[in-house]
């Protein structure tokens, strides 16, 4: 994010954040930067589903899947890849104490 936004929000580069939208909840760790367009946030690919509660389908993702925040439609009625490359999300800082994921309780980090 650009550091103006997290100024903005109270968030700085290494702060833990929780972004978010009424489909899914994400925890990141925040790297502000000014080559982030103000405005804009931005997440790398590739990351493990993760879940705090898995049987809660709002439930914090701690291993930064952020497909989980994308629309659950196509691009278009001939195309049928997902549109996951800008969606609408909210960021804030954590506060208090990160909970264990899934594979955290079971050892696997």
């Amino acid at each position: 994010m650009n550091p103006k936004d997290g100024a903005a929000r109270g968030i700085k580069d290494g702060d833990i954040v929780r972004a978010f939208n009424d489909r899914a909840q994400v925890l990141f760790a925040a790297y502000c930067n000014e080559r982030i367009i103000p405005g804009t946030v931005a997440a790398p690919d590739g990351a493990l589903y993760d879940p705090v509660d898995p049987g809660n389908p709002n439930s914090l993702d701690k291993g930064g899947a952020i497909n989980t925040l994308a629309p659950a439609r196509f691009q278009s009625k001939n195309v049928s890849g997902e549109v996951w490359s800008a969606y609408l999300v909210e960021v804030e800082k954590w506060v208090g104490p990160v909970p264990q994921s899934v594979s955290e309780k079971r050892g696997y980090h």
